[in-house]
């Protein structure tokens, strides 16, 4: 299985996002009580978000949570984008967090709803991937459960399980087409939980999001996963919390599935290095303390390759677009040298600006929230360039930053070969 997952994840993971035919409306619930460090923070990046056609539904169970001037701020802060709270509630049933949703999926107006907690910090191009794998026949999209980058003790231990053992089960539940659906961050169609008798009538199960995918593959509808993991950012995780945390979902998977007491240990490292090197001892006589070296070995660089196909490597992504703006911007001022052109080059904060006298400006900056590069050429307009296998390709034209450069500046300046092909 360790192998099966570690190709899943970079077959299924981190793919580069198309623009959609069609941009369908997404009503974005969020449940809120109280605060953390980072709410503001995590609300903050769904003000954000690349897509045309959304609404925020802030939902608080009373008008005491401290959570409501944090939301008042940021509403007040982006008054362009389509934002409401609700207050109050609805009592539909023991769940806290369907009650608190339900005045809010009431009122949605769109026609995809997504689930998003309030831990979660969300990319710019999120909602445009989930969408993108909301197929005719699909109901349900949901993201790999991960961690973004913290420093603190606490959320390393956080981010190393869902980028290991639960990243694993995931993945291959997913690739298997079992319910692997998490409340976390979920998009569902509203019309197909209508279906299913809508929100409420989940409002007596504790684990909403499982029954969700449960119910709606009754249905007739299929479930996706999305190319992009869902990034908690919560700030108060210590080890402490997590292992709490951790007991309890396996209070709850035991409560609602209890056959997985006898499966789940199976898929950890521990029980499957005792079992593979007995059988292994059993019918060729190799010592068990061997086998179970080298099954140790092959198990964390399985574990390995799966965290780094999971994990988005900011550090590599800082690393190499500091490289190519560097890099572009010293072959650019040497073309300016070589053919005595008027170009004023300049690079500050992760803003390169090159402007060519008489023939505009191209800027290319950082945009870190994405991972990508953004170019804005006096030619061609506007690009956005992902880091793939070490290049910065455009995914709405599968085409190299380097490629472009190279056919506009030789555009520009067809006296002389120009290739920005090594400076990218």
């Amino acid at each position: 299985m360790s192998s099966i997952q570690s190709q899943e994840s970079r077959y299924k993971l981190h793919k580069p996002i198309r623009a959609l035919k069609e941009y369908v409306g997404v009503s974005i619930l969020k449940p809120l009580v109280g605060v953390d460090p980072n709410l503001e923070n995590n609300l903050r990046t769904f003000f954000h978000i690349d897509y045309p056609k959304y609404e925020l539904l802030f939902c608080v169970h009373d008008d005491e949570d401290s959570s409501i001037p944090v939301v008042k701020k940021l509403m007040n802060e982006f008054p362009h984008i389509d934002a409401r709270l609700f207050i109050g509630g609805e009592d539909v049933g023991l769940n806290p967090k369907v009650n608190n949703m339900m005045p809010g999926y009431r009122n949605s107006k769109h026609p995809l709803i997504l689930i998003s907690d309030s831990g979660i910090r969300m990319r710019k191009d999120a909602v445009t991937d989930m969408v993108g794998w909301m197929g005719e026949k699909t109901a349900l999209v949901t993201q790999v459960p991960f961690c973004y980058d913290r420093e603190e003790w606490g959320p390393s231990l956080e981010q190393m399980y869902f980028g290991t053992s639960h990243a694993r089960i995931y993945l291959v539940g997913n690739m298997l087409n079992f319910v692997c659906s998490t409340g976390m961050s979920s998009m569902i169609k509203k019309k197909a939980l209508e279906e299913c008798g809508g929100m409420g009538k989940f409002g007596d199960f504790l684990a909403e999001d499982y029954f969700f995918g449960v119910e709606l593959t009754k249905k007739g509808w299929e479930c996706a996963l999305a190319s992009l993991p869902a990034l908690q950012n919560n700030g108060s995780v210590t080890a402490e919390t997590f292992d709490a945390r951790a007991c309890r979902w396996t209070k709850l998977r035991f409560a609602m599935l209890p056959h997985i007491i006898v499966v789940e240990p199976l898929q950890d490292w521990l029980v499957n290095s005792i079992l593979f090197s007995l059988s292994i001892w059993n019918l060729t006589g190799v010592h068990p303390l061997y086998v179970s070296i080298v099954h140790t070995f092959f198990w964390f660089f399985s574990d390995y390759s799966l965290f780094k196909s999971v994990h988005i490597d900011i550090g590599m992504y800082e690393k190499r677009a500091d490289e190519t703006l560097e890099s572009i911007s010293d072959y650019v001022s040497d073309i300016g040298e070589k053919l005595s052109a008027d170009i004023d080059v300049s690079l500050s904060m992760g803003v390169l600006s090159m402007a060519i006298a008489n023939s505009g400006t191209f800027v290319l900056n950082k945009q870190r929230p994405n991972l990508q590069l953004w170019l804005s050429s006096p030619i061609s307009g506007p690009r956005r360039y992902d880091l793939l296998n070490g290049k910065w390709i455009c995914a709405r034209e599968h085409e190299g930053l380097d490629v472009l450069l190279t056919r506009e500046f030789t555009q520009l300046f067809p006296s002389t070969p120009i290739d920005f092909s090594p400076h990218t």
